[in-house]
């Protein structure tokens, strides 16, 4: 997938910034779509970039200047995109930096995923693995995501809790599913266990998803 357009702070990304983000590699992103200018969840995204902002550097991150950002990398011509914003501080003395990388949209996978719980050399999705057996959640899920599908679902009062779910246990869920910038999928097979789909629980969530409105950028 081409790059349309990679800025740090506002203004075009030099050498230095990308190499340093090459070779340092440290500090923390979030990754949206964005349709007709707008973004699902988009509040959730800012408070997420915020926390790990003040976590990581010890400073919180001004969700306006984040926004403003994105609009300038988006500039005119580019109402659909998928958006990534990295947060990272290229000298322990000066405050973070916000670097926007637009890329053209995506669409969610129209398959069920496939998923590993161990780390392979290959494209699959993986599971990360806590001590004990447990699962911790996909490489590239967003917590985000997770979070504005559970609000959708607490509104058409459907409940639901935060735990953890160990890799023995897995087989006997009703239904798996990931979620990022992309939307949700369900999962069909972690490593060689096959998974059951709900049908019925998969279009509620899709409902539930979808009804999470579209803010601004």
């Amino acid at each position: 997938m081409g790059i349309l357009r990679i800025e740090v702070d506002g203004g075009p990304a030099t050498v230095d910034q990308l190499a340093h983000q090459a070779i340092v590699n440290y500090g923390h992103f979030t990754a949206m779509q964005v349709r007709h200018g707008a973004v699902r969840g988009l509040g959730l995204h800012l408070s997420r970039l915020d926390s790990a902002t003040r976590e990581l550097f010890g400073s919180g991150l001004d969700g306006e200047l984040v926004r403003a950002h994105v609009r300038h990398a988006l500039g005119a011509d580019v109402r659909d995109g998928s958006v990534r914003i990295s947060v990272f501080q290229p000298d322990a003395d000066e405050r973070p930096s916000i670097m926007v990388v637009v890329r053209p949209p995506s669409d969610p996978p129209a398959a069920r995923a496939r998923g590993r719980h161990r780390r392979r050399r290959d494209h699959q999705p993986r599971l990360l693995r806590r001590g004990r057996g447990g699962l911790a959640e996909r490489a590239t899920a967003g917590g985000h995501h997770h979070a504005a599908g559970r609000r959708a679902l607490e509104e058409r009062g459907v409940p639901s809790r935060h735990d953890q779910v160990h890799i023995a246990d897995v087989r006997s869920l009703r239904s798996v599913f990931v979620t990022n910038s992309l939307g949700m999928a369900p999962v069909g097979q972690v490593d060689d266990q096959i998974l059951a789909t709900d049908a019925e629980f998969r279009q509620r969530l899709t409902e539930a998803y979808e009804s999470v409105p579209w803010d601004p950028i």
